[in-house]
């Protein structure tokens, strides 16, 4: 079995190749990993792919998900992530401000003023989504954070990837609309 973590309001099962784990109505799994565990036995996920999903975790909540990722995940299986790249954000608060009013950057907070910085801030904080309940974001995201929190849970081969640098089992996963804003990592276990 592939999981794909956080994936129903954007659903790209693969024809049923990837079963999906989230908390809205629809995903083959439904599960708020704030609240509990990954509902699945130790080794029994090939692979495990998650995009902008993790970034609405609370931040003391996220050991246990990197944690329970491992669990389930076979050895040899492979992770990837995808999230918002702060470093990105940054980038583009200072040379390229324009871009952070992209419909397709993270949705800005309804409370307040529509500027630069307040764009900028949605890397890191959102409100939770009056139309689908999704909760906003929690957490930003570089390589560093992302890759210590992989290395604490037990994985190795930790890589940035790209939308077009991914390994096979990963083929057509990703969202294309998602390359501007996003940072890609890949792990085995």
């Amino acid at each position: 079995m592939n999981l794909d973590i956080g994936g129903q309001n954007n659903r790209n099962d693969q024809n049923g190749k990837w079963k999906i784990i989230d908390l809205h109505d629809g995903a083959d799994f439904k599960v708020n990993l704030e609240e509990e565990g990954l509902p699945l036995d130790n080794n029994s996920v090939e692979n495990i792919y998650s995009s902008h999903c993790i970034e609405h975790i609370e931040p003391d909540k996220l050991r246990n998900v990197f944690s329970e990722m491992y669990r389930v995940l076979k050895k040899g299986g492979a992770v990837r992530l995808v999230v918002p790249s702060f470093k990105k954000g940054v980038f583009y608060y200072f040379f390229m401000p324009w871009k952070l009013e992209k419909t397709m950057m993270p949705r800005i907070n309804s409370n307040v003023p529509k500027t630069k910085m307040s764009r900028l801030s949605a890397w890191f904080y959102t409100e939770t989504n009056k139309s689908n309940g999704t909760p906003g974001h929690k957490t930003a995201w570089d390589f560093e954070l992302m890759k210590a929190f992989l290395s604490e849970a037990g994985f190795v081969d930790i890589k940035k990837m790209t939308l077009k640098k991914c390994s096979k089992e990963f083929k057509g996963k990703d969202n294309p609309n998602y390359e501007v804003f996003s940072l890609y990592v890949e792990a085995k276990k």
